[in-house]
């Protein structure tokens, strides 16, 4: 069965939920939070109108991981912020470089592919172990060129 969705962030500036609502949308994936750690301008807002219309959601965090300390900083982080709302799709790690900074700061991610993989696993399993449903959300380059899909293959 398939639904129809939508991905949001700040960029997307303030949206009109109700119209979205009226649109057909059955779901919303809400970015909380990048980095390490810096929420979405528009989180709250996002969050409180999807309640209101009653439209589910999730939320993901766009990573800026580079190493084992910034993920545990920033899954902590995450996991906040799933507590502070009460999300009834998953919660994602998503896990790509749209906007380089991961190549900004020494991060080679074709020859890291690895590293990062283990970065989707500990996150994964913080979400886990909270009673999160959980996955790891990236780009078509990502999932093909750079994880490690077959690591990968026990999470959504």
């Amino acid at each position: 069965m398939k639904r129809f969705g939508i991905d949001v962030s700040e960029h997307n500036g303030i949206i009109d939920w109700k119209a979205i609502k009226r649109a057909g949308v059955e779901f919303a994936i809400i970015r909380s939070s990048y980095g390490h750690f810096v929420e979405d301008q528009q989180f709250r807002r996002n969050v409180k109108e999807c309640e209101r219309y009653k439209i589910p959601y999730g939320l993901y965090h766009y990573s800026y991981v580079a190493n084992h300390a910034q993920m545990k900083e920033e899954a902590e982080g995450f996991l906040r912020q799933c507590r502070s709302c009460k999300p009834a799709y998953p919660c994602f790690i998503d896990m790509e470089d749209a906007d380089g900074y991961k190549a900004r700061n020494g991060l080679d991610v074709y020859s890291e592919g690895e590293l990062l993989s283990d970065f989707c696993e500990m996150f994964v399993n913080a979400m886990r172990i909270s009673g999160y449903k959980t996955g790891v959300y990236a780009n078509y380059n990502y999932f093909t060129n750079v994880l490690n899909l077959d690591r990968l293959k026990s999470i959504p």
